[in-house]
């Protein structure tokens, strides 16, 4: 459509111009992504459960460009993955591929992991399935012999055979292997994920969120970001969790598992008196103490001393036997020495009616 020569200098005049667009230059998956986004946007500061996010973290770790349908299927819980994305914790190309239609074509990074990849071709190998970086204990095919990567190195990558013969091959030629598909990847060894799920199993949900909050702390340090410092952590502290987050990457290949203080593990957590002297305690606090004669814990526990200096076993302490004692199970307890109406604050609470669940009158 022309345009008068008035209007054409009235516009100029006024610094405006105009442009005609059509619906041919609109990016839809894109816009559906935003919009099936919207409500996490709204949401974005809904704290992820801990052990969640560590499970989803170390899953992306250890599989850069691991697909979103795959980390659904291995219990990562949907609402979970789309808030740490408008968190900007994960990272993935709204443009490629629709959450909702096809979560099989949507690559998922750690937030930065995808553009540090890119800009290191030396340590990363694409293939048209996803991004490899090559980690011990990563599985290889190669012309149907099945080869295990023992040593990631800057310029070589030592490869184990099946015959356990040791191969060196350069970076650039495995890179090139891959590209024309000589070479297809076949993932971690079950040995390594195996043993990466159990650490994680085993933490607890205070080791996963510690383990995240030193995530973020050294997240722009894995990064290439020298200048993310954090006055509450000493720059020692920084070097040695990044020294953990990329031994862990070696051996498990997931550094996450790395960050895990796993608190439960230290000290020592063998038992410090016999195995008699457990059994006593539990003999006189289960006949002497949870009676209706309702003794007091002085009592039973001088009957204890008694019973162990007879037995010639360790004396435990009157500490260690009220410990012992309030860690048994309390309805049981107060039915056994005050009755059922006493206990009754105490009876565990049944969300659901099974025919398993017990009557509420006990007594029936």
């Amino acid at each position: 459509m022309a345009m008068s020569s008035p209007v054409k200098l009235m516009r100029m005049a006024l610094g405006l111009y105009y442009q005609l667009r059509t619906d041919g230059e609109i990016d839809w998956t894109l816009q559906n992504n935003l919009q099936f986004l919207e409500d996490y946007f709204r949401g974005a500061s809904t704290t992820v459960e801990a052990r969640q996010q560590a499970l989803i973290t170390t899953l992306v770790t250890e599989q850069p460009g691991i697909s979103l349908a795959e980390l659904i299927d291995r219990e990562c819980q949907p609402d979970n993955i789309y808030t740490l994305l408008v968190q900007q914790q994960l990272e993935i190309n709204l443009h490629q591929a629709s959450l909702a239609q096809t979560p099989e074509l949507v690559r998922v990074f750690l937030c930065g992991h995808k553009r540090r990849i890119e800009n290191e071709p030396q340590n990363q190998v694409l293939n048209s399935e996803k991004f490899l970086v090559p980690r011990v204990g990563e599985q290889l095919l190669w012309n149907g012999c099945c080869l295990e990567i023992i040593n990631p190195g800057q310029n070589q990558t030592a490869l184990l055979t099946g015959e356990g013969k040791v191969i060196q091959i350069p970076n650039q030629e495995l890179l090139n292997l891959v590209k024309t598909g000589a070479i297809t990847h076949q993932g971690s060894s079950k040995t390594t994920t195996s043993l990466m799920e159990q650490l994680l199993n085993s933490a607890s949900e205070q080791d996963c969120a510690e383990a995240n909050r030193r995530y973020q702390m050294i997240a722009p340090y894995l990064f290439g970001s020298n200048n993310a410092l954090h006055p509450e952590v000493s720059a020692r502290t920084i070097r040695r969790w990044l020294a953990q987050w990329k031994k862990a990457e070696q051996l498990y290949g997931s550094g996450y598992i790395g960050l895990l203080p796993r608190i439960s593990q230290k000290g020592n957590r063998l038992p410090k008196l016999p195995s008699r002297t457990y059994e006593l305690m539990t003999e006189y606090i289960a006949k002497e103490y949870e009676t209706y004669k309702q003794k007091g814990k002085r009592a039973v526990y001088g009957a204890l001393v008694n019973a162990c200096e007879r037995e010639n076993t360790a004396v435990p302490s009157y500490k260690t036997f009220l410990k012992f004692c309030h860690n048994r199970p309390s309805y049981e307890q107060t039915k056994n020495r005050q009755g059922s109406r006493a206990a009754y604050a105490y009876e565990p609470f049944y969300w659901e009616l099974e025919f398993t669940t017990p009557f509420h009158d006990s007594s029936r």
